[in-house]
């Protein structure tokens, strides 16, 4: 080997040395980088899956919240059913009894509200026409002192009860109108008694 193929040979070795060693290098930073980018990738992944299981803890929840509230509402719509139901039922009831029961409630009703002074009791046409013979003295005998109600012969379209008449003022005591203005009381105790 002569001196320049020497020279050329340990060129060409430290050349491959540093060239071993820029390689090896390059292959730490790599090494590096990846571990790091592995980690930021890990944490990502950890937090992109603890968002999800969050979000889907909070999409159960809001479901399981949405499905009580659509039962709450469907129960209550249920017993609000039975319990207009119901009240229509107790007016029905009411239009069924016997005569001479019916007759007896309306004097009993027609006491409770009369006032002291002269009116006219107003029934419906189909109340008139059954009405019994004894009722005007039954009403009598029944008014507290200083009320005087006549039976008309007027009619007005009510669908049980009467109307009080003492000149221009009415009061409306027909079974529906009592009901209505008592409804909320009515639908208490109902209430009470289907739910308790």
């Amino acid at each position: 080997m002569t001196g320049l193929e020497k020279i050329v040979a340990a060129i060409r070795q430290e050349a491959q040395a540093e060239a071993n060693a820029i390689v090896e290098q390059a292959k730490a930073e790599a090494a590096r980088i990846r571990a790091g980018e592995q980690a930021r990738s890990d944490a990502l992944c950890a937090e992109i899956e603890a968002s999800a299981a969050q979000r889907s803890a909070d999409i159960e929840r809001a479901s399981v919240s949405a499905a009580g509230l659509a039962r709450r509402r469907r129960l209550l719509e249920a017993k609000q059913e039975i319990l207009a139901q119901t009240m229509e039922h107790a007016l029905d009831r009411l239009h069924a009894l016997p005569e001479q029961e019916y007759f007896s409630l309306l004097v009993k009703m027609a006491a409770g509200c009369a006032e002291p002074a002269e009116g006219e009791l107003i029934l419906c046409d189909r109340d008139l026409r059954r009405c019994p013979e004894e009722f005007t003295r039954r009403l009598d005998q029944a008014l507290p002192e200083g009320a005087k109600l006549l039976l008309s012969r007027e009619t007005r379209p009510i669908d049980g009860g009467f109307i009080l008449r003492y000149g221009d003022i009415e009061h409306n005591c027909s079974f529906r109108a009592i009901f209505d203005a008592r409804r909320e009381e009515l639908t208490d105790r109902v209430r009470g008694i289907l739910f308790s």
